[in-house]
């Protein structure tokens, strides 16, 4: 009995780690293959070559800062086509922060959950979703905000067992990924607040704890004067990087009391997009139905789990009730500054940093249900279990694509890098001439960022078309299943022109 415990153990412990390397090096993999695609070769051109105009220049939304700084000193050092171990030198930020979340929820997971199919499962959904997965490896802040959110969530959840002695070192990093996560995404506000707010929550909870009854613990000022340092610490360096954007903001808006000019698209997008806006509250790449149901379902099968556990007296994991805090506070953030200030997140994909929280929410609600101390009769653990795993799985949505960018309409953008690798094997020495239909119009700046050079499709030795237009195209066409992931088709000229000089 004994033996086949120790067995079921390595399994489980091979089957994590199996699925937690795959991840990084399949995000390495992803990074390489995949072209660069028009909101990368934007940021690149427009703000991460030039120091200055990456932390002074927020004309358009593309700017995510400290993204940019961090691409101008990859870029700086291993060149623009330059590589580190294979990964672009325009990703190796967000690929190292990619690697931080992977690293970060796979440690989450395993001290949330107790069952170990259910933490293979949640681990699986929050490491493969397409969404969560093609933001982690892209040159844009996402990947680098999401890292520093999800690290930041680790070291509060294991700060009463492992660092509650440590409180200096927890006042510089969690400081640290605060300036990390709001300097390339000021949208991570809404997690990265409730996360601090849970951070001060349980400290004071464990300084308690460690005092004898009947003694001053002296926890709130301790909590106090954390607080204060972390807030010092993280706004003055955020003040430092943004200063050049606050002075151009108030520029503008001292000329033109409307803000018609450059920082216009910024404030549009955070302060005139609603929440609820024709972006939508999407999470899910399913039906209008679906999306409408799943959060209403989760969210009451939440606070219904948690009240069964304050009725019944029953307890949940730290690291379980710290994320379920944690979820409900980002929620509420985002309502309250939605409708009392008419902020939002902006852009859909914004959303990527509650999508893994909302997977593990519905893991820990389906945990619980699989306990009979926590739910007693067998038919509402069934049914509960039932119910969160569906909606766990509806909301990871689809698996990542190892070859195309999936996410939004960026499939054929990210045609540009492996169509290059595909002619230089035809013709090394040859510069080809690369032509892109009308439709494909955001492919352009990612063939500048290889090629340097833009040509018509009447000038061209090779056209690109949308995969729509193949009934149009049909002579000379160019291996059409390799790039038909792309939504493309490409054709070769039937007289290719000489290469030039």
């Amino acid at each position: 009995m004994r033996h086949s415990s120790n067995v079921i153990h390595k399994l489980y412990i091979g089957c994590f780690v199996a699925i937690v390397l795959s991840a990084v090096i399949l995000r390495m993999y992803k990074a390489c293959y995949t072209g660069v695609i028009y909101d990368e070769a934007l940021t690149y051109f427009r703000f991460a070559r030039d120091f200055n105009s990456a932390v002074s220049d927020y004309s358009t939304t593309n700017n995510h800062l400290l993204n940019s700084v961090l691409i101008y000193l990859s870029v700086n050092i291993f060149g623009q086509l330059g590589n580190f171990m294979g990964v672009p030198a325009i990703r190796l930020p967000a690929v190292v922060f990619g690697i931080v979340y992977v690293v970060s929820i796979a440690i989450i997971i395993e001290a949330a959950l107790r069952s170990r199919p259910l933490k293979l499962l949640v681990l699986a959904l929050c490491l493969s979703n397409y969404f969560i997965f093609d933001l982690s490896i892209l040159a844009r802040g996402y990947a680098i905000a999401l890292g520093a959110v999800y690290c930041e969530l680790l070291l509060v959840i294991f700060y009463p067992t492992l660092l509650k002695d440590y409180d200096k070192s927890m006042v510089f990093l969690l400081s640290a990924l605060n300036f990390i996560a709001l300097g390339a995404m000021l949208t991570s506000l809404y997690t990265i607040v409730p996360i601090n707010l849970a951070f001060l929550a349980v400290m004071y909870h464990t300084k308690n704890a460690c005092v004898a009854t009947g003694k001053p613990s002296g926890a709130f000022k301790k909590v106090f004067e954390m607080g204060s340092a972390i807030m010092c610490f993280s706004s003055l360096p955020l003040a430092l990087l943004y200063i050049n954007v606050i002075k151009t903001i108030i520029s503008a808006a001292a000329v033109n009391s409307e803000i018609n000019e450059a920082p216009a698209t910024i404030l549009k997008a955070l302060i005139t997009e609603g929440l609820f806006s024709k972006w939508g509250f999407h999470l899910w790449n399913l039906e209008m139905i679906t999306r409408a149901i799943m959060l209403p379902v989760m969210l009451i099968l939440a606070v219904l789990f948690i009240l069964n556990i304050i009725v019944n007296k029953k307890t949940l994991t730290p690291a379980a009730l710290i994320i379920l805090s944690v979820l409900a506070a980002s929620f509420s953030l985002a309502y309250i500054a939605h409708t009392a200030a008419g902020l939002s997140l902006g852009f859909t994909r914004n959303h990527v940093f509650w999508l893994p929280m909302i997977v593990l929410a519905g893991g820990i609600i389906a945990d619980g249900a699989l306990d009979a101390r926590i739910i007693g009769t067998w038919f509402m653990r069934a049914g509960t279990c039932l119910v969160c795993l569906v909606l766990i799985i509806l909301t990871a949505g689809p698996l990542a694509s190892l070859h195309v960018v999936t996410t939004y309409d960026w499939k054929p953008q990210s045609v540009v890098g492996p169509l290059l690798r595909e002619l230089k094997k035809i013709d090394a020495t040859r510069r080809w001439r690369v032509g892109f239909s009308d439709k494909l119009q955001f492919d352009l700046f990612p063939y500048l960022f290889y090629n340097g050079e833009a040509y018509r499709i009447s000038d061209s030795d090779v056209a690109v078309y949308p995969i729509s237009e193949q009934n149009q195209h049909p002579e000379n066409l160019y291996e059409y299943d390799l790039f038909k992931k792309f939504d493309c088709i490409v054709a070769l000229a039937s007289r290719p022109r000489r290469p030039q000089i």
